[in-house]
């Protein structure tokens, strides 16, 4: 079915706003994932802030016309969705979490991190970026090992004087 002419420049200019307020916005490809994965897909990426939309692939090039991105725009095949946020990690690390236990063909395709183009391999290892909670939790470890070694060596000295 054909869509109309003032809904094609709606979805231009919301296109738009995507790639110049997003912090990164991933490419998805979603064909051959059922109706209710995509329903599933968008409940998950909802409880992460990330908005997912699925355009036209001519939609999406001409909004990307102008947007000065380095680099070379990923080939973008089949359907295609976006998937975008206000944390940069959030929007690959959520489609990335949630293709790991999907049946269809939901691949990340490539996208758009730190205003260049990302192709699919670089966008999965952004995706594997560990949370701030844990990079807090792991430089805790780093920082209380030589306290903790000080203190395990002091009770065993404790232990064979007496």
């Amino acid at each position: 079915m054909a869509i109309s002419r003032t809904k094609k420049e709606e979805t231009l200019e919301k296109l738009k706003k995507v790639f110049t307020d997003g912090k990164s916005v991933v490419f998805v490809h979603a064909k051959g994932v059922s109706g209710n994965e995509t329903s599933s897909l968008r409940d998950h990426l909802v409880t992460n802030d990330v908005s997912y939309k699925v355009a036209k692939k001519t939609l999406i090039s001409k909004a990307l016309e102008g947007t000065g991105f380095a680099g070379e725009c990923p080939k973008l095949e089949g359907e295609i969705a976006l998937a975008w946020g206000t944390d940069p990690i959030a929007p690959a690390r959520s489609v990335h979490d949630f293709q790991k236990n999907t049946e269809g063909d939901l691949k990340i395709v490539g996208g758009v991190f730190e205003n260049k183009f990302m192709d699919s391999q670089a966008m999965s290892e952004i995706a594997t970026i560990p949370t701030t909670e844990v990079l807090y939790s792991k430089l805790l470890l780093v920082w209380t090992a030589p306290v903790r070694s000080f203190a395990v060596g002091l009770s065993k000295l404790a232990e064979q004087k007496a």
